[in-house]
């Protein structure tokens, strides 16, 4: 079987029809879980694995963002951050993936309209870049156990996670408001 990932996959119990389009669900969790046993047997390196695993979780996501009904700044900035670096790489991704689904159903205008979300995302990426700092770590998982009296456990890295998020949310921006927050878990 040549096809180890793709299309075979996606015509599985996880697809359905919607009318006349087809959809896949969750095919960007199957197919990048089922990308790093193949990756590996192919000898890549821990590193490429994981970034072709994310590019493959992730290469719907910037269109999500271009159609959502509150897009913003803020809505943005929390893709350019989740993306980390390989935002130019994930963007480009999304234009191909796009690119690549044609169909009778597909209409220029859905390309297009997709295609110039997909540029202006970019350029509003390529804008900020410069001025981009790391978001700093208000926590990290001793001061957390600490503040919580718990040990190491996956319920910390459920928190460590929450709170990441929270701050690629712009809801935590202080150590006080972190401390707060990891607080509720409690």
């Amino acid at each position: 079987n040549n096809c180890k990932i793709g299309t075979c996959k996606k015509c599985s119990k996880d697809s359905q029809t919607c009318g006349i389009r087809h959809r896949f669900i969750k095919h960007d969790d199957v197919g990048s879980k089922m990308v790093v046993p193949l990756l590996k047997d192919l000898k890549f390196s821990k590193k490429q694995i994981e970034y072709i695993a994310s590019m493959i979780k992730n290469h719907i996501y910037p269109s999500n963002v271009i159609i959502a009904p509150d897009l913003n700044e803020k809505v943005m900035m929390r893709y350019i951050r989740k993306m980390d670096c390989n935002v130019i790489d994930n963007i480009i991704l999304a234009k191909a993936d796009r690119l690549s689904a044609l169909g009778k159903d597909i209409t220029d205008e859905m390309i297009n309209n997709n295609i110039n979300g997909l540029n202006k995302l970019l350029d509003f990426y390529l804008k900020k870049k410069d001025t981009l700092k790391p978001l700093p770590k208000l926590l990290d998982g001793n001061e957390i156990m600490e503040i919580l009296n718990i040990n190491q456990s996956p319920k910390l890295g459920n928190i460590i996670t929450a709170l990441k998020e929270a701050q690629l949310n712009g809801e935590i921006i202080t150590k006080d408001e972190a401390i707060f927050f990891v607080k509720q878990f409690n």
